[in-house]
């Protein structure tokens, strides 16, 4: 299916992705790297696919980015020169009208975790949840726990406005009912959109083999 042709803010025609129904900004580079301590690999942890959803007076546009960081401060500042990026270019108002309603680490691909939550129907939970197409609800995935081998998968559909506070909302209650951090691998809007997003991460681990820069290290950290 062809996606109906959406304007940005000057009335600039921008091209819909085939087969998509959403219109998507075909701007991304590819990759953002903020990690306050480069190395020539990058960890799959510290890579995160994040989606964007802009409102314009001709309707919504959605925008990804992949986004190398190594803690969650410099994770903001990627996220908040993404912001930068699509104000200046399609001449945003305000910062309110761009949302991120996608964020998902690339630790996702491991295999470890993928059969972990196939087993525990994790999966079907996070389809179930983003198939009620419930703007205000997001699905957050994540690890509880700082220790290798210890650490536990959650899971928990939280009502907000964005990804962000989705995450803070978790971190909160992580903190008060288990006294562990909490490390977010997916965030998910419950909205029709999220399955164009999955396509477009899956393409974009192909374009950059990200894998080939995983390290061991991340083996065998789920308890």
């Amino acid at each position: 299916m062809n996606a109906a042709v959406a304007n940005d803010e000057k009335g600039r025609e921008l091209k819909p992705t085939p087969q998509f129904q959403h219109s998507h900004l075909h701007n991304t580079q590819p990759l953002r790297d903020v990690r306050s301590k480069p190395t020539s690999l990058i960890d799959c942890g510290h890579c995160y696919f994040v989606g964007f959803r802009i409102k314009t007076v001709s309707g919504d546009l959605y925008h990804h980015a992949m986004i190398a960081a190594d803690n969650d401060d410099v994770l903001f500042d990627g996220l908040a020169a993404e912001f930068t990026m699509i104000a200046l270019q399609l001449q945003v108002a305000t910062y309110s009208h761009i949302s991120v309603i996608f964020i998902r680490n690339l630790m996702m691909q491991d295999p470890e975790l993928v059969d972990c939550a196939e087993r525990e129907g994790i999966n079907k939970e996070i389809q179930d949840g983003i198939a009620r197409h419930d703007e205000r609800s997001f699905v957050v995935y994540g690890l509880i726990g700082e220790r290798v081998g210890s650490r536990k998968l959650c899971l928990m559909e939280v009502t907000t406005q964005n990804a962000l506070t989705a995450i803070n909302t978790m971190n909160i209650l992580t903190r008060e009912q288990h006294d562990e951090p909490f490390s977010p691998l997916e965030v998910s809007q419950s909205h029709p959109v999220i399955a164009e997003f999955d396509v477009l991460f899956q393409r974009a681990v192909a374009q950059m083999n990200l894998f080939s820069a995983s390290t061991s290290a991340e083996a065998n950290y789920l308890h």
